[in-house]
């Protein structure tokens, strides 16, 4: 069947879009500063646990005596809280706001550098670990790498937040995930940062205060579900970001034959109709199949697309990476999607297989699906 060129365009983009990730806006604008007589109770509590440690010894010490103070910034009405640690380097301080955005951190100690950090007001409660330097380091003291050492300014200098969303990429739409933990690894020079666990809402919030910051590579990790990893740059300062987490899925009985089938509706695909597609991946051999490729590619008029970020094939190839046990498996490869009317008939194919992890040969069985319109 002849593809009509002008036709493609419109089935490219609906596919691709299947798998978009819609944008967030950036951060809201703090509130004008009201006139007049401040309301009767504060709006907001701002609590966190401080942890104060000495970072130039191999094994981090607690600091004694240290001197906390959290101020609300842009808030007239705002009252600052303040702490002092114990022999364990802890304590706790609190500071009440009624309209602030964000709270200044100061930790002094006599013999260290101040240290001073800037944080959103949210979460209202949480814990923060403050690394300070002696303004004088003894020489056989030895300095952890990457630890600064006597170079380091004395306040930090910028201020990276995230705002994550984590969805079940499993099942059809938007579904929240809770629980689920976030972590990051962080190439650069911090001060302080905090990871976290979804709520409820299935969101959560990532902070750094960093002197320098070159990027920060997050790992989602939740029960039942396979390990997400992204890396995210230093700009900009703040963000939103969309997590979607995949099933670890239960393996049906098995099975003769290793290799993949393709599952997407009974063609012809007519307007309005629920396109999705789905991949069956059987791996019948009684060992793990480690880190294998599997790729599934759309051929529109000849020219392919690879799953999953659907990367035409003259910008290079990408494919999904798993260890695949003995059993059978269905993932979710689009994500259903009502089918537009393009005006006419055409046709494309999906293809998929999987390889072994150097891309050498292929391993069991293709599969081959057309899609008519």
């Amino acid at each position: 069947m002849i593809v009509h060129h002008n036709k493609l365009k419109p089935l490219v983009i609906l596919l691709l879009g299947a798998l978009s990730i819609p944008a967030f806006a950036g951060a809201p604008s703090p509130t004008p500063t009201p006139e007049g007589t401040p309301p009767p109770c504060p709006t907001g509590r701002w609590h966190r646990t401080l942890d104060v440690m000495d970072v130039t010894s191999a094994t981090p010490e607690p600091i004694d005596q240290a001197s906390a103070q959290a101020l609300p910034i842009d808030d007239p009405w705002a009252a600052p809280g303040s702490c002092t640690t114990g022999p364990d380097g802890t304590c706790t301080v609190t500071a009440f706001y009624y309209q602030a955005q964000w709270v200044d951190l100061s930790v002094s100690r006599d013999g260290y550098h101040p240290w001073l950090a800037r944080f959103p007001v949210l979460p209202q409660e949480d814990s923060i670990r403050v690394e300070m330097i002696p303004t004088e380091i003894p020489a056989e003291s030895p300095t952890p790498s990457p630890t600064p050492t006597r170079t380091q300014p004395p306040v930090a200098t910028g201020t990276w937040v995230r705002d994550v969303t984590v969805f079940d990429a499993s099942t059809p739409g938007y579904n929240w995930v809770s629980g689920a933990n976030v972590h990051m690894d962080i190439n650069g020079w911090v001060g302080a940062y905090g990871d976290c666990m979804t709520g409820s809402d299935s969101m959560c919030r990532l902070f750094i205060i960093y002197y320098s910051l070159n990027y920060v590579d997050i790992t989602v990790t939740k029960e039942g579900y396979e390990p997400h990893v992204e890396r995210q740059p230093a700009s900009p300062s703040f963000d939103s970001i969309e997590i979607r987490l995949h099933r670890i899925a239960t393996p049906t009985p098995c099975c003769d034959t290793t290799g993949v089938r393709l599952i997407a509706p009974q063609n012809p695909i007519l307007p309005g109709d629920a396109f999705y597609l789905d991949l069956e991946i059987t791996n019948a051999r009684p060992d793990v199949l480690e880190n294998h490729r599997i790729f599934v590619i759309l051929d529109v008029g000849g020219i392919l697309f690879f799953a999953p970020s659907w990367t035409p094939g003259h910008s290079g190839i990408d494919s999904y990476s798993m260890s695949i046990p003995r059993g059978v498996y269905t993932r979710r490869i689009i994500e259903p999607v009502s089918w537009p009317d393009l005006g006419g008939g055409g046709e494309a194919w999906f293809l998929a297989a999987i390889t072994d992890p150097g891309i050498t040969r292929v391993v069991g069985e293709i599969s081959v699906r057309d899609v008519l319109w």
